[in-house]
């Protein structure tokens, strides 16, 4: 269910920060991010307010929490603290003011979410950003793609996971000949109860010998685990809970 979220801040000039808030556009689209409005005080114009909806609570408070975020809120010219709420809607209302649902549920950055009572180990393995060339045909359907955001998404998720009572940890390789090596090393630090390959391993086609190694490679040192796959860094969370 996507959580919508109210941003409200002050910034130095509206119109450039407005300039700044267009250009990350593509990034929002890669993070599943969906902007609802956006809305100026009336008493001061510089007084921002946007409302968005993200994936998910977890999904949310790792972006929210992100330096990069930080950093290009500082960019564009913010210049106080975000004032944020998490909200769950349950109350829709159509056109004519009739009540489709039964409850509204209002959540801040406080929220607590449950945890599992049994932690899960898992381990998320894709390919080091700095080594992906996002200009080659398998990254044309996704322009703006870039090194920064696939880490943080990646990041994110993984924030998430061990937020919702999972051992998660993140294993990069590069494209070469020490790709398995660094999976079978990291395979062997511990017993995984799920292992997670990212799409960015799996679907290019330039990758199809590697993929298959890495699977064959999973089932050798980890063979109790389950298997999962991601379509983006955003959609990690969904893709272990599928199966543990």
């Amino acid at each position: 269910m996507a959580t919508t979220i109210i941003n409200s801040h002050k910034v130095e000039n509206f119109t450039k920060w407005k300039e700044g808030f267009d250009a990350g556009a593509h990034m929002r689209q890669e993070l599943g991010i969906i902007i609802k409005g956006i809305y100026q005080s009336v008493e001061d114009e510089n007084h921002v307010t946007v409302i968005s909806e993200m994936p998910s609570p977890e999904i949310a408070k790792a972006i929210l929490s992100s330096p990069e975020l930080k950093a290009a809120g500082q960019r564009a010219g913010v210049i106080s603290a975000p004032e944020i709420k998490m909200m769950n809607q349950v109350i829709n209302y159509k056109p004519n003011g009739k009540c489709l649902n039964v409850s509204l549920l209002f959540r801040n950055n406080n929220t607590k979410f449950k945890k599992m009572s049994n932690k899960k180990t898992v381990l998320a393995i894709g390919i080091d950003p700095k080594w992906i060339d996002f200009s080659s045909p398998e990254f044309a359907a996704m322009p703006g793609l870039t090194a920064e955001k696939v880490t943080m998404g990646i990041q994110g998720s993984i924030k998430a996971l061990n937020e919702l009572g999972y051992e998660a940890e993140l294993c990069w390789t590069d494209l070469g000949d020490t790709a398995i090596d660094v999976l079978k090393t990291h395979l062997q630090t511990k017993s995984f109860d799920c292992v997670l390959i990212g799409a960015g391993i799996r679907k290019p086609d330039s990758n199809f010998s590697l993929f298959e190694n890495m699977i064959n490679s999973v089932h050798e040192y980890a063979p109790k685990a389950r298997i999962c796959f991601n379509t983006n860094p955003m959609d990690t969370v969904a893709s272990v809970q599928r199966w543990v």
